[in-house]
Protein backbone atom coordinates (compact mmCIF):
# COMPACT_ATOMS: atom_id res chain seq x y z
CA UNK A 1 0.00 0.00 0.00
CA UNK A 2 1.73 3.15 -0.95
CA UNK A 3 2.02 6.13 1.71
CA UNK A 4 -0.52 8.87 1.58
CA UNK A 5 0.44 12.43 0.31
CA UNK A 6 1.62 14.95 3.27
CA UNK A 7 2.58 17.77 1.81
CA UNK A 8 0.01 20.35 -0.70
CA UNK A 9 1.42 23.48 -1.86
CA UNK A 10 -1.70 26.07 -3.08
CA UNK A 11 -1.32 28.90 -5.26
CA UNK A 12 -3.62 31.31 -6.94
CA UNK A 13 -2.20 33.31 -9.97
CA UNK A 14 -3.31 35.45 -12.77
CA UNK A 15 -1.75 33.93 -15.53
CA UNK A 16 -2.22 30.65 -18.00
CA UNK A 17 1.14 29.02 -18.80
CA UNK A 18 2.96 27.76 -16.15
CA UNK A 19 6.30 25.80 -16.33
CA UNK A 20 7.47 23.71 -13.04
CA UNK A 21 11.22 22.96 -13.04
CA UNK A 22 11.11 20.86 -9.95
CA UNK A 23 11.75 23.97 -7.78
CA UNK A 24 10.24 26.81 -8.95
CA UNK A 25 7.30 27.93 -11.10
CA UNK A 26 7.48 30.19 -13.82
CA UNK A 27 4.87 32.03 -15.32
CA UNK A 28 4.12 33.09 -18.69
CA UNK A 29 0.62 35.23 -19.95
CA UNK A 30 -0.14 34.42 -23.26
CA UNK A 31 -3.56 34.68 -25.44
CA UNK A 32 -6.48 32.21 -24.46
CA UNK A 33 -5.42 29.06 -24.53
CA UNK A 34 -7.58 25.61 -25.21
CA UNK A 35 -5.23 22.69 -24.88
CA UNK A 36 -1.55 21.98 -23.94
CA UNK A 37 0.34 18.76 -24.25
CA UNK A 38 4.00 18.28 -23.56
CA UNK A 39 5.94 15.00 -25.50
CA UNK A 40 8.50 15.91 -23.30
CA UNK A 41 10.25 18.80 -21.85
CA UNK A 42 11.33 20.08 -25.44
CA UNK A 43 8.40 19.54 -27.48
CA UNK A 44 5.03 21.11 -26.14
CA UNK A 45 2.43 21.03 -28.33
CA UNK A 46 -0.20 24.53 -27.45
CA UNK A 47 -3.43 24.98 -29.23
CA UNK A 48 -5.86 28.17 -29.11
CA UNK A 49 -9.30 27.72 -30.73
CA UNK A 50 -8.03 25.92 -34.49
CA UNK A 51 -4.23 27.32 -33.72
CA UNK A 52 -1.38 25.02 -32.71
CA UNK A 53 2.08 26.15 -31.83
CA UNK A 54 5.19 23.52 -30.38
CA UNK A 55 7.12 25.40 -28.39
CA UNK A 56 10.95 23.50 -27.93
CA UNK A 57 11.77 25.04 -24.82
CA UNK A 58 13.13 28.65 -25.81
CA UNK A 59 11.28 28.97 -29.28
CA UNK A 60 8.04 28.08 -31.11
CA UNK A 61 7.38 26.76 -34.02
CA UNK A 62 5.55 28.68 -36.85
CA UNK A 63 1.55 28.05 -35.92
CA UNK A 64 -0.45 25.71 -37.67
CA UNK A 65 -4.30 25.90 -38.39
CA UNK A 66 -6.03 22.81 -37.61
CA UNK A 67 -9.28 21.48 -38.87
CA UNK A 68 -11.06 21.67 -36.04
CA UNK A 69 -11.36 23.88 -32.66
CA UNK A 70 -9.85 22.29 -29.81
CA UNK A 71 -10.27 21.23 -26.38
CA UNK A 72 -8.14 18.53 -25.76
CA UNK A 73 -4.70 16.73 -26.62
CA UNK A 74 -3.20 13.60 -26.45
CA UNK A 75 -0.20 12.29 -28.19
CA UNK A 76 1.91 9.30 -28.29
CA UNK A 77 4.76 11.05 -30.15
CA UNK A 78 5.10 13.98 -32.79
CA UNK A 79 4.42 11.04 -35.71
CA UNK A 80 0.88 10.59 -33.37
CA UNK A 81 -1.05 13.40 -32.04
CA UNK A 82 -4.73 13.53 -31.78
CA UNK A 83 -7.22 16.50 -30.74
CA UNK A 84 -10.67 16.25 -29.94
CA UNK A 85 -13.16 19.34 -29.05
CA UNK A 86 -16.29 20.73 -29.89
CA UNK A 87 -19.18 19.19 -32.10
CA UNK A 88 -17.95 16.08 -32.13
CA UNK A 89 -14.81 16.85 -33.63
CA UNK A 90 -11.49 14.56 -33.87
CA UNK A 91 -8.20 15.22 -35.99
CA UNK A 92 -5.05 13.09 -36.05
CA UNK A 93 -1.43 14.11 -36.81
CA UNK A 94 0.52 11.55 -38.57
CA UNK A 95 3.71 13.64 -38.38
CA UNK A 96 2.86 15.36 -41.84
CA UNK A 97 -1.13 16.26 -41.96
CA UNK A 98 -4.01 17.00 -40.05
CA UNK A 99 -6.53 14.57 -40.97
CA UNK A 100 -10.50 15.14 -39.45
CA UNK A 101 -12.22 12.02 -38.13
CA UNK A 102 -15.40 11.15 -38.20
CA UNK A 103 -17.27 10.23 -34.62
CA UNK A 104 -20.81 9.74 -35.09
CA UNK A 105 -21.64 12.68 -32.82
CA UNK A 106 -22.26 16.47 -32.64
CA UNK A 107 -21.54 16.47 -28.95
CA UNK A 108 -18.66 17.95 -27.61
CA UNK A 109 -15.37 16.09 -25.74
CA UNK A 110 -14.30 17.23 -22.84
CA UNK A 111 -11.38 14.62 -22.74
CA UNK A 112 -8.68 11.79 -24.61
CA UNK A 113 -6.51 10.09 -23.16
CA UNK A 114 -4.35 6.15 -24.43
CA UNK A 115 -1.81 3.85 -23.50
CA UNK A 116 0.02 0.88 -24.90
CA UNK A 117 -1.64 -2.44 -24.25
CA UNK A 118 0.67 -4.33 -23.37
CA UNK A 119 -0.76 -8.00 -24.22
CA UNK A 120 -1.55 -6.82 -28.02
CA UNK A 121 1.35 -3.88 -28.08
CA UNK A 122 -1.26 -1.73 -29.79
CA UNK A 123 -2.05 1.79 -28.53
CA UNK A 124 -5.61 2.26 -26.95
CA UNK A 125 -7.24 5.47 -27.18
CA UNK A 126 -10.19 6.60 -25.63
CA UNK A 127 -12.28 10.20 -25.86
CA UNK A 128 -15.18 11.05 -24.20
CA UNK A 129 -17.72 13.62 -24.86
CA UNK A 130 -20.64 14.86 -23.39
CA UNK A 131 -23.44 17.97 -23.19
CA UNK A 132 -23.46 18.25 -20.02
CA UNK A 133 -24.84 21.24 -17.92
CA UNK A 134 -27.25 21.44 -21.10
CA UNK A 135 -28.36 17.85 -21.19
CA UNK A 136 -27.02 14.31 -20.00
CA UNK A 137 -26.15 13.07 -23.38
CA UNK A 138 -22.66 11.24 -24.20
CA UNK A 139 -20.49 9.47 -25.98
CA UNK A 140 -17.33 7.05 -25.55
CA UNK A 141 -15.10 6.33 -28.65
CA UNK A 142 -11.92 4.34 -29.10
CA UNK A 143 -9.51 5.79 -31.87
CA UNK A 144 -7.22 3.58 -34.32
CA UNK A 145 -5.83 5.39 -36.61
CA UNK A 146 -8.03 7.88 -38.40
CA UNK A 147 -11.29 5.69 -37.35
CA UNK A 148 -13.57 5.95 -34.64
CA UNK A 149 -15.98 3.29 -32.81
CA UNK A 150 -18.47 3.31 -30.21
CA UNK A 151 -17.96 2.13 -26.86
CA UNK A 152 -20.78 1.36 -24.74
CA UNK A 153 -21.26 3.35 -21.37
CA UNK A 154 -24.13 1.89 -20.34
CA UNK A 155 -24.10 2.28 -16.06
CA UNK A 156 -22.14 5.41 -16.56
CA UNK A 157 -23.76 9.08 -15.73
CA UNK A 158 -24.34 10.98 -19.03
CA UNK A 159 -22.42 13.74 -17.13
CA UNK A 160 -18.89 12.89 -17.77
CA UNK A 161 -15.73 15.13 -17.46
CA UNK A 162 -12.67 12.33 -17.32
CA UNK A 163 -11.36 9.64 -18.92
CA UNK A 164 -7.95 7.48 -17.68
CA UNK A 165 -7.23 4.01 -17.92
CA UNK A 166 -3.99 1.36 -17.72
CA UNK A 167 -5.13 -1.41 -20.81
CA UNK A 168 -6.83 -4.67 -19.43
CA UNK A 169 -6.44 -3.36 -15.91
CA UNK A 170 -8.30 -0.70 -14.88
CA UNK A 171 -10.92 1.68 -16.86
CA UNK A 172 -12.18 5.17 -15.00
CA UNK A 173 -14.39 7.41 -16.53
CA UNK A 174 -15.46 10.39 -14.08
CA UNK A 175 -18.03 13.09 -13.87
CA UNK A 176 -21.32 12.90 -11.97
CA UNK A 177 -19.62 9.43 -10.04
CA UNK A 178 -16.59 7.69 -10.53
CA UNK A 179 -17.29 5.08 -13.37
CA UNK A 180 -14.65 1.94 -13.48
CA UNK A 181 -14.19 -1.39 -15.55
CA UNK A 182 -11.38 -3.84 -15.57
CA UNK A 183 -11.59 -4.88 -19.11
CA UNK A 184 -13.01 -3.00 -22.36
CA UNK A 185 -13.52 -6.85 -23.73
CA UNK A 186 -16.52 -6.97 -20.68
CA UNK A 187 -20.05 -6.98 -21.79
CA UNK A 188 -21.52 -5.75 -18.79
CA UNK A 189 -21.91 -2.15 -17.67
CA UNK A 190 -19.57 -0.25 -15.93
CA UNK A 191 -19.60 -0.05 -12.21
CA UNK A 192 -19.82 3.18 -9.98
CA UNK A 193 -18.32 3.67 -6.63
CA UNK A 194 -20.75 4.52 -4.19
CA UNK A 195 -20.91 8.33 -3.79
CA UNK A 196 -21.24 7.81 -0.09
CA UNK A 197 -17.98 6.12 -0.61
CA UNK A 198 -15.76 8.02 -2.24
CA UNK A 199 -17.37 12.12 -3.05
CA UNK A 200 -20.48 13.45 -3.64
CA UNK A 201 -19.21 16.45 -5.55
CA UNK A 202 -19.04 15.93 -9.26
CA UNK A 203 -15.13 14.94 -10.38
CA UNK A 204 -13.79 16.92 -13.70
CA UNK A 205 -10.18 14.51 -13.88
CA UNK A 206 -9.04 11.43 -13.27
CA UNK A 207 -5.03 10.20 -13.70
CA UNK A 208 -2.77 7.86 -11.71
CA UNK A 209 0.33 5.93 -12.01
CA UNK A 210 -0.92 2.82 -11.48
CA UNK A 211 -4.52 0.57 -10.25
CA UNK A 212 -3.36 1.63 -6.99
CA UNK A 213 -2.13 4.94 -7.20
CA UNK A 214 -5.52 7.00 -8.77
CA UNK A 215 -6.42 10.51 -8.63
CA UNK A 216 -9.42 12.20 -9.19
CA UNK A 217 -10.59 16.01 -8.55
CA UNK A 218 -13.34 18.29 -8.82
CA UNK A 219 -15.73 20.80 -7.81
CA UNK A 220 -14.69 23.02 -4.76
CA UNK A 221 -11.10 21.43 -4.71
CA UNK A 222 -12.44 18.11 -4.01
CA UNK A 223 -9.17 15.75 -4.25
CA UNK A 224 -9.60 12.33 -3.42
CA UNK A 225 -6.61 9.82 -3.93
CA UNK A 226 -6.90 5.56 -4.28
CA UNK A 227 -4.38 3.37 -2.97
CA UNK A 228 -6.03 0.12 -4.39
CA UNK A 229 -8.09 -0.60 -1.17
CA UNK A 230 -9.42 2.82 0.29
CA UNK A 231 -9.84 6.27 -0.75
CA UNK A 232 -8.29 9.03 1.08
CA UNK A 233 -10.38 12.58 1.16
CA UNK A 234 -7.69 15.64 0.74
CA UNK A 235 -10.30 18.28 0.50
CA UNK A 236 -9.45 19.65 3.76
CA UNK A 237 -6.05 20.57 2.61
CA UNK A 238 -7.05 21.59 -1.44
CA UNK A 239 -10.49 23.00 -0.86
CA UNK A 240 -11.35 25.73 -3.18
CA UNK A 241 -14.14 28.27 -1.58
CA UNK A 242 -15.37 29.48 -5.29
CA UNK A 243 -14.13 27.31 -8.33
CA UNK A 244 -13.42 23.73 -8.90
CA UNK A 245 -10.50 21.72 -10.22
CA UNK A 246 -10.33 21.03 -13.99
CA UNK A 247 -7.32 18.54 -14.23
CA UNK A 248 -5.21 16.33 -12.47
CA UNK A 249 -1.82 15.11 -12.90
CA UNK A 250 0.82 12.56 -11.43
CA UNK A 251 4.26 10.89 -12.01
CA UNK A 252 5.89 9.48 -9.44
CA UNK A 253 5.48 10.95 -6.31
CA UNK A 254 4.44 14.14 -7.66
CA UNK A 255 1.17 14.89 -8.23
CA UNK A 256 -0.70 18.89 -10.39
CA UNK A 257 -4.03 19.99 -10.28
CA UNK A 258 -4.88 23.06 -12.14
CA UNK A 259 -8.50 24.68 -12.33
CA UNK A 260 -9.91 28.23 -10.61
CA UNK A 261 -10.52 29.98 -7.73
CA UNK A 262 -12.53 33.16 -8.82
CA UNK A 263 -10.82 35.51 -9.55
CA UNK A 264 -7.58 33.33 -9.87
CA UNK A 265 -6.30 30.59 -11.47
CA UNK A 266 -5.39 27.74 -8.74
CA UNK A 267 -2.21 25.24 -8.21
CA UNK A 268 -1.94 22.46 -5.91
CA UNK A 269 0.99 20.68 -6.08
CA UNK A 270 1.26 17.32 -3.80
CA UNK A 271 4.48 15.64 -2.86
CA UNK A 272 4.83 12.09 -1.08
Amino acid sequence: MLSPFVDFFCFLVITNLINWSGTSIFYTKLRTLSAVWALNDTDVWITSGSQLVRWNGRNQYPPQCLPISVFKLWGENSNSIYAVGYGGEIANYDGTTWTQISSGTNIGFCDIWGANNTQTNQTEILAIATNYPTTINMKIVELTGTTAASVDGTGLSGAISGVWFIPNRCYYIVGAGVGYKHSLQDSGPWSLYPRSGITSYYSTSVHGNDVNDVFVVGVDGDFQHFNGVTWKDYRDQTYLANGSFGCVAVNGNFVVAVGSNSPYAAITIGRR
